[in-house]
């Protein structure tokens, strides 16, 4: 399940985006932390259920599925939080 200041950051900065370009689809990648290489199965397990209610939340606001591709990539390598997701919102007519 998504907390709620994700759900806000979505509604504030997602939602208006998808809601005004019916044309526009999104990207979610989400990561997760785990605490070493026999763990990287859990960690791609986690990013992907982050994902699945991420997507599940956009659909219920109204997005539709085929508008919502998600990527569970497990762990993040490189800077960025461990746990988390990143929002692509794009036009695939201008790829």
């Amino acid at each position: 399940a998504l907390d709620q200041d994700t759900k806000n950051k979505i509604n504030a900065h997602i939602l208006p985006d998808l809601q005004a370009h019916e044309a526009h689809r999104i990207q979610l990648q989400s990561y997760a932390s785990s605490a070493n290489d026999e763990n990287s199965l859990s960690a791609r397990r986690t990013s992907l259920s982050r994902a699945l209610a991420a997507r599940q939340y956009l659909i219920s606001m109204g997005v539709e599925p085929r508008r919502v591709d998600i990527r569970p990539l497990g762990e993040a390598e490189g800077n960025g939080q461990s746990d988390r997701i990143d929002f692509f919102v794009f036009d695939p007519n201008n790829l």
